[in-house]
């Protein structure tokens, strides 16, 4: 009979790459023939077939080794499971009580609140085992002259990742290319940069007179824009020019969503109908809606009732396959639900909750196999698994225990981003983090957390309301 070691090396790497990761740590255990042949296609067969929706950290882990990585992804998983992130405020609270917008590309996250941008920047490099860092870059301010910022999306730009397009108040949509990162992260805190109407960097392509731009969503050379009127408006980016215009019959419009392959475009309002879906066709919106997972008629009908005020992708890694035909909403009841358009029934295919919080969902997003959703009050994300449903979730108070809703969030395979009416915070399910991972400030008497690292917040298990 052969030995195992006797078969041709190609034979051996395919066999290893099939196998998960206990057997693999069993096998690279044997001996040190079969430990050199599982760090050499183990781990990265591993990492091939196990990809991770983590952008952010992506440049920084890809210096290490593939073992390291598949342990940096291990450890993450186990402090999801042991409900155990480090929470930490990116800033001082803002000045007012202002609704920010959070968006994430795989360079920087930034923060729109009020008339400012806040920049924070990904490490591209960090040793192996910790955490990758978190920088604050600048502050930009926008001006009084277009109200607030009340939307955000990044656009492609070669990779650069400073390009975006904001939405205000007064219905203005602007292009705004970020200032270019500085060579070493501000020692002082943020650069604040002016950047007025007349910016170079800065050109308005689009103006909704009277109208404010409630949410804007970026797929493939596609834009689409939604006001809090029901004007939505989809924009070629290669032409920078509209080529769809229509207004939905809402009481108020909140949130829209493009599908990550341009075939569906989501609206979430208050209306008879706080939930539609329409397919995306080459000239537009298809005639009708595809999907309308809930339908409320009737004399007494209150649309902030049944509104829908948050959208995004279903994880990908959940077991209902692919984000492409599936959505997360958060409705004004307190519940997520998870919608599979390839269904034939229009009812959601799975449902979540935290059962002691009776709040709106105001945000809502999706990653990895996790989904987040923020609540009306408290500074509440509730979190859960999208891989065990029947299992309880999660939810933890943002640093600051903000009497506030958590109006957005961007969540990565093991971070989260989000903001209150107060700051922008985050959690990190990763291991490695300490002091020097995010932005430092000195916190007030009280607020320093007598071991580890991070802001104290309470965390409340969904099965009984215990806290910790």
């Amino acid at each position: 009979m052969i030995a195992f070691l006797d078969l041709p090396t190609e034979i051996l790497a395919l066999i290893i790459d099939e196998l998960d990761i206990d057997d693999s740590i069993s096998l690279s255990e044997t001996s040190k023939a079969l430990n050199a042949l599982v760090t050499a296609y183990g781990w990265r067969g591993h990492l091939q077939r196990c990809p991770r929706q983590s952008a952010g950290i992506a440049w920084a882990l890809s210096s290490w080794s593939p073992l390291a990585q598949v342990q940096y992804h291990v450890r993450t998983d186990h402090k999801w499971a042991r409900r155990s992130p480090a929470a930490f405020p990116l800033a001082r609270p803002w000045r007012g009580k202002l609704q920010p917008v959070v968006a994430s590309s795989a360079s920087r996250v930034v923060v729109a609140a009020g008339l400012h941008l806040y920049s924070y920047s990904f490490a591209t490099y960090a040793e192996e085992g910790k955490a990758p860092c978190v920088r604050a870059e600048f502050v930009c301010t926008l001006g009084a002259t277009d109200g607030d910022a009340t939307a955000l999306v990044f656009i492609p730009d070669g990779g650069e990742d400073l390009a975006v397009v904001v939405g205000f108040s007064n219905g203005a949509l602007d292009y705004i290319r970020l200032p270019e990162p500085p060579a070493e992260p501000p020692v002082e805190g943020p650069t604040e940069v002016a950047m007025p109407r007349s910016d170079p960097n800065r050109a308005r392509f689009h103006q909704y007179p009277g109208e404010l731009v409630a949410s804007l969503s970026y797929s493939d050379g596609q834009l689409v824009s939604f006001t809090s009127i029901g004007s939505v408006t989809l924009f070629d980016l290669s032409t920078w020019s509209p080529f769809e215009a229509t207004t939905l019959d809402v009481a108020r419009g909140w949130k829209a969503l493009l599908s990550p392959d341009n075939s569906f475009a989501a609206f979430g309002t208050s209306s008879l109908t706080p939930l539609v879906v329409y397919a995306l066709t080459p000239t537009g919106l298809s005639p009708s809606p595809i999907s309308v997972p809930f339908s409320l008629a009737r004399d007494d009908f209150q649309p902030s009732r049944t509104a829908v005020y948050g959208l995004a992708p279903a994880p990908p890694a959940a077991p209902w396959g692919s984000p492409e035909h599936t959505l997360l909403s958060g409705w004004y009841d307190g519940f997520v639900h998870v919608h599979d358009l390839r269904e034939p029934s229009s009812r959601p295919a799975l449902s979540f909750c935290d059962p002691w919080q009776f709040e709106p969902v105001y945000a809502v997003a999706g990653a990895g196999a996790h989904i987040a959703a923020g609540a009306a009050r408290h500074s509440v994300v509730a979190l859960w698994d999208a891989r065990s449903p029947r299992s309880p979730g999660f939810s933890v108070h943002a640093p600051g225990n903000d009497p506030s809703p958590v109006y957005s969030l961007a969540l990565e395979d093991g971070r989260l981003f989000g903001a209150t009416q107060g700051r922008a915070f985050a959690l990190d399910f990763g291991p490695g983090v300490g002091k020097s991972t995010y932005p430092a400030f000195q916190l007030p008497t009280g607020k320093r957390k007598a071991r580890g690292v991070g802001y104290p917040v309470t965390i409340y298990g969904h099965e009984n309301g215990s806290k910790s």
